[in-house]
């Protein structure tokens, strides 16, 4: 009996411990390493910033000797900022001068899983809290080696950092790609010499030796109370060649107000692999990458349409980047073309002209409409060229002009201009429109007319002086009665006059 009591009051006592165990408040703990199966990063460290490490055939790499990660320094203006180690993502430090002092310029680090998780950002900013611009330089440094190998193969290609010992590989990609903030300098070399040389050059291929590498954003102007972003990509993977890909036309303008405008990009993308399936994607002004076309083989030419929403987009200059990513992960140099978006219409109308333009004219363009009036040896001359019977109506000159008040070359196109029949005109049948050459002040050519309603209308492939013509109406109605004209009326008024002379003089 007293074994089952203490058995049941040992039961009871767990139970308790555990449930009181389980009310204590629990502290949230940030987060201070990320793994997505692919790349792994690691803060909160008593040596280096940050580490980076990959897979490769689901094997774990080390991209640093003894995992002692990336030394990041900083300088404002000569003085120079160490000891950025124990740091937290996103989390901002002001790191120790020699002096053991602090500086006003904060640094945060911020890791994030990009292009499907194959690559890790870094991200990098720099904070001026100070109310004077600051000229700032960082660098990050590191012992780095590839999987258990310190002394494979390093080198720089095209703006990417590569470490290979033939069947693995890392890639720091410092330049020319989406999501990196262009280095000004990179440094290859031996690992005890990285120090003195952080903020240097020095690209050289570097093999046989235990090997070190640095790579620095040099007199970066960070304004007062302000903040830039610095950043680069890292990647761990299998021996790999990144894709090329070659730009051969684009867009590059596009017409807000048109229906189905769309962006056109045509190209090539070459592998050293050929490897099936690789995959091109944009980013118009620094956003997120988006895909728009997967090759079904090996890669090779395209012609894409992308489709923009217009609407969010602001009236001026905008960036288009592309990139390619192939299967295996790796990523090609990115390119970027200018885009201009303009807002247009197709209508327009003044003084009587109405314009249509299916290609749309750009709003910031004013239509204009000027009736000439013309000298009496002018219109001798014009009528000259004119069939039998017909007379100059009146004479147009239909253009745009810009923001400067200068008149806009519209180029060859197909413009459709009709203009309303006034009550001069329907004193005149048969119309005929014609493009006055200006300088010579000949008609050179004719354009076939009909009638909409109200309108004459005709189509031009240019805007110019143009000339209406019409064969006046003859009034054809009966004559009835006496006609009398002013000499017929005369005499019969001067009859009158004689003829009571004369009945005068008989009274």
């Amino acid at each position: 009996m007293k074994k089952t009591i203490v058995k049941q009051s040992f039961i009871i006592m767990l139970i308790m411990i555990i449930l009181g165990a389980l009310m204590v408040p629990v502290r949230a703990v940030a987060s201070n390493s990320g793994d997505n199966g692919k790349m792994v990063w690691i803060m909160d460290r008593d040596i280096g910033a940050f580490d980076i490490k990959g897979y490769a055939n689901d094997v774990l790499k080390s991209t640093t000797f003894r995992d002692r990660g990336y030394n990041v320094e900083l300088k404002v203006g000569d003085q120079q900022i160490t000891d950025f180690y124990n740091m937290e993502p996103n989390e901002e430090k002001f790191g120790n001068i020699s002096s053991g002092e602090y500086t006003d310029i904060g640094l945060k680090i911020k890791p994030s899983f990009v292009n499907n998780g194959n690559y890790i950002k870094i991200e990098y900013i720099v904070r001026n809290t100070t109310e004077e611009n600051k000229t700032v330089s960082i660098a990050t440094h590191s012992d780095c080696k590839i999987g258990g190998e310190d002394r494979a193969p390093l080198q720089y290609d095209n703006g990417t950092i590569i470490m290979s010992d033939g069947t693995s590989q890392f890639n720091i990609v410092t330049a020319n790609a989406y999501g990196v903030v262009d280095t000004s300098t990179v440094w290859l070399g031996s690992y005890t010499s990285r120090y003195a040389n952080m903020f240097e050059n020095s690209t050289a291929s570097v093999s046989g030796m235990d090997s070190g590498l640095a790579f620095s954003w040099k007199d970066r102007v960070i304004p007062a109370n302000s903040s830039k972003t610095f950043s680069v990509l890292f990647g761990v993977g299998l021996a790999n060649k990144a894709p090329i890909l070659t730009v051969s036309s684009a867009t590059e303008k596009i017409r807000r107000g048109i229906e189905g405008e769309v962006y056109n990009i045509v190209g090539t993308v070459t592998d050293y692999e050929n490897s099936e399936g690789a995959k091109v994607y944009y980013s118009l002004d620094k956003g997120d990458p988006v895909e728009c076309y997967t090759f079904t083989g090996a890669p090779g030419a395209f012609n894409i349409n992308v489709s923009l929403n217009l609407t969010e987009l602001s009236i001026g200059n905008h960036k288009m980047e592309f990139f390619v990513q192939d299967t295996d992960g790796a990523i090609s140099q990115s390119v970027t073309k200018d885009l201009q978006i303009e807002e247009v219409k197709k209508n327009f109308e003044k003084d009587g002209v109405k314009f249509i333009s299916e290609g749309g004219i750009n709003t910031s363009n004013t239509f204009s409409v000027d009736t000439i009036t013309k000298s009496e040896e002018d219109i001798k001359n014009i009528q000259n060229g004119l069939d039998n019977g017909k007379e100059v109506i009146s004479i147009y000159d239909i253009y745009f002009k810009d923001e400067d008040n200068k008149v806009v070359d519209l180029g060859e196109g197909t413009y459709k201009i009709m203009i309303k029949l006034t009550e001069e005109f329907k004193n005149y049948e048969n119309y005929k429109i014609g493009y006055l050459n200006s300088e010579t002040g000949k008609i050179e050519e004719w354009f076939n007319t009909t009638i909409e309603g109200e309108y004459i209308v005709f189509t031009a492939t240019h805007l110019a002086e143009y000339v209406v013509t019409g064969t006046p109406i003859k009034d054809e109605t009966p004559k009835t009665g006496i006609e009398f004209n002013n000499g017929a009326m005369l005499a019969i008024g001067i009859i009158s006059i004689l003829s009571l002379g004369i009945i005068i003089r008989e009274k």
